[in-house]
């Protein structure tokens, strides 16, 4: 009896916990009410209430056996207990949802720094910058030439040049800002894979020196100026990076990756023109040295001829000059004031070496690079796949032109309308379309009800484009041997004709 009411005590305490819990009551007639009581109050202190009750009270494990000592969690520790793993969980989920989203972000903005539209944008930004660095030399140098005298009248910026150079000294500090931003950007997202690439470290190197020629301008440090102008010409390394970047147009790309394979050869030639130019100019200078070491001769000759022939610099300069830019003056040098038998000299290495050999390096150079391009695959790819786009535009031009009734199908009667006007006959020519080829080709895509549209028309066409391919002839053989096989197997009922004709 005692057992029973403990229990019954038991049971109210934990309706009275769990009606406190969900915000509900019960009346006299035992019908639930809403409280709100613990509502508006916070879990942490609902939880806190929950365990103190319920280690103040017996539990029905204790009731039932308490010889043991073991007790077992009632309904309000439970409860407690999931609300605190509810929370952790929730937590959980968050942090991880925060994370997810971080690293979402994160994996965004590194596809987006490796993607062409981010190129796309710093080319612009190195272009702008590559002529901004040209306008502000071109300022430089008129001042100078002004300051010299060259120029006939007087700088008319003159007044306007001190507020030149503090707006280029912030445009300068605006593109230092950019790049630097770039390249911390790139750094923080990229990691390693920053630095797995030359370009980029130059990108970090020409930042650096920028920032350090920024310090040191406004450092009272009594540094060369022409160390200074040394450190700003870092900056020009940034045109090769939008010269990589503009490598990914399809032309552009075509010709970097040709004149990187014309290297070797293109070493080899040099080595040749070298060695040419030191032996025809060692030839030149020995024999004109006489001459200016003869005394009776007027100096100002002599000195007029050295400028050109005199020392093995100034000779090797000349025989280039003579090679590729203006060799008159210097020929006429010689041919004037030494011996006219030098036009003999100058005309037989005009035509030999001027002419054969140039010729000659030229053409193995375009011979590279028709290889280079012929060996691309990425570019093939690419004109296959234009060459093809234009082709299925012509052809749409043409379906459309044949079909009268607008109605999305040809009819054999619109068929051989568009076979019958030269207009339309000079089209097929250009699509390398023949006349039968195409009154075949209706018969065979016709399904029976006398019409076709336009997919069958275009899969049709471009299939009977150019010559048959191997795999096509291939499959062909393939279709007859297995025709013939299966006639070959066939079982006729009675002897065939021909064989009875020669049994008789």
């Amino acid at each position: 009896m005692v057992h029973s009411q403990e229990m019954a005590k038991v049971r109210m305490e934990n309706a009275d916990l769990k009606a406190q819990l969900y915000g509900t009551k019960s009346d006299s007639l035992g019908r639930v009410t809403k409280s709100t009581s613990l509502r508006s109050r916070p879990k942490s202190s609902v939880v806190a209430e929950f365990r103190q009750t319920s280690s103040t009270r017996p539990t029905m494990h204790s009731v039932q056996s308490e010889p043991t000592g073991a007790e077992l969690p009632d309904f309000a520790t439970q409860t407690a207990m999931s609300m605190e793993e509810k929370l952790q969980r929730e937590k959980a989920e968050e942090n991880e949802k925060a994370s997810k989203t971080a690293s979402t972000v994160m994996d965004q903005l590194r596809q987006f720094l490796q993607s062409n539209y981010f190129d796309a944008i710093i080319s612009c930004v190195l272009f702008a910058n590559v002529m901004f660095l040209a306008f502000q030399l071109q300022m430089e140098g008129s001042r100078v030439g002004y300051d010299i005298d060259y120029y006939p009248t007087k700088n008319p910026n003159d007044s306007a040049w001190p507020g030149m150079v503090e707006v280029l000294q912030v445009i300068e500090n605006i593109f230092t800002v950019i790049f630097s931003l770039d390249v911390l950007v790139r750094i923080v997202c990229l990691h390693c894979s920053f630095w797995k690439s030359a370009m980029n470290w130059i990108d970090f190197i020409v930042v650096t020196l920028t920032i350090g020629t920024l310090v040191l301008d406004t450092s009272s440090l009594p540094l060369d100026p022409i160390f200074l102008r040394l450190l700003r010409l870092g900056k020009l390394a940034r045109a090769f990076r939008m010269i990589i970047l503009s490598g990914k147009l399809e032309s552009f790309g075509l010709l970097l990756k040709c004149v990187v394979a014309s290297v070797t050869m293109l070493g080899y030639a040099t080595g040749v023109l070298i060695f040419v130019q030191c032996v025809c100019g060692m030839i030149i200078s020995t024999l004109v040295s006489r001459y200016l070491e003869d005394p009776a001769i007027d100096k100002e000759a002599r000195r007029y001829v050295f400028q050109y022939w005199g020392t093995f610099s100034r000779t090797f300069l000349t025989m280039f000059e003579v090679l590729f830019a203006n060799w008159a003056p210097a020929c006429r040098s010689l041919t004037d004031y030494v011996s006219e038998w030098f036009t003999v000299v100058f005309v037989g290495y005009r035509c030999v070496v001027g002419f054969a050999l140039l010729n000659v390096v030229n053409s193995v150079f375009v011979s590279q690079t028709l290889k280079i391009a012929d060996s691309d695959e990425e570019y093939l790819i690419k004109v296959r796949a234009r060459n093809e786009a234009q082709y299925r535009k012509k052809l749409h031009a043409l379906f459309l032109a044949a079909d009268t009734t607008d109605d999305g199908f040809l009819t054999i009667e619109e068929f051989m309308q568009l076979l019958e006007n030269p207009q339309l006959q000079l089209w097929l020519s250009q699509l390398q379309l023949e006349y039968h080829d195409l009154v075949e080709l209706f018969g065979m895509i016709d399904s029976g009800d006398g019409r076709i549209d336009w997919k069958e028309f275009m899969d049709g066409a471009v299939r009977l484009k150019g010559q048959a391919k191997s795999m096509d002839v291939f499959r062909l053989e393939t279709k007859v041997d297995s025709i013939m096989k299966s006639v070959a197997s066939l079982h006729f009922p009675f002897p065939r004709r021909g064989n009875q004709q020669m049994a008789d």
